[in-house]
């Protein structure tokens, strides 16, 4: 069912990314999101184990401008911030993963590069694990599965407003 949902989005996304609609007529609304792909100027780094979602983020971002690293796990993720960490001005990961869960991933980063900004995904309802001794900070979160302008919006959000 998730996979179903996924490649939904992707089909979507693709057609959009291209200007064509439905119809066959050329969307409008490609050029709000895609048009000014040279602003973006930002490396994201981005952690999901599901290969479908982070294909599709990959290329929702990549298509906003964005430069992006991706990790199939909080491990990989690491490796990448040991190598590239300097670079990285997000980290877009899902919350629950197996060998390192996103929680966990954000502190050791955010310890060792404190101005990464972080934004958490996840796909169930009780976000119980991200919340977990978070209760005095701003957690910023999206849930999937999301469509490509929430993800693009949110991400601008979060760059737009970094301290």
């Amino acid at each position: 069912m998730k996979s179903e949902i996924w490649q939904s989005i992707f089909k979507t996304f693709s057609g959009r990314r291209e200007g064509i609609g439905d119809n066959g007529e050329t969307s409008a609304g490609v050029n709000r999101i895609f048009g000014n792909i040279s602003s973006a100027k930002e490396t994201i780094l981005l952690v999901d184990d599901e290969d479908v979602v982070r294909g599709v983020a990959r290329q929702i971002l990549e298509a906003s401008g964005y430069t992006v690293f991706e990790a199939k796990n909080g491990s990989d993720a690491l490796a990448i911030c040991e190598h590239s960490g300097d670079r990285i001005e997000l980290l877009l990961t899902d919350v629950i993963m197996p060998v390192m869960g996103g929680r966990l991933l954000a502190e050791k980063i955010a310890t060792r590069f404190p101005a990464i900004c972080i934004l958490f995904m996840s796909g169930y309802t009780d976000d119980a694990p991200l919340r977990q001794g978070e209760a005095k900070k701003t957690i910023n979160f999206i849930r999937k599965p999301f469509t490509p302008e929430a993800l693009e919006l949110k991400v601008k959000e979060i760059l737009e407003n970094r301290s």
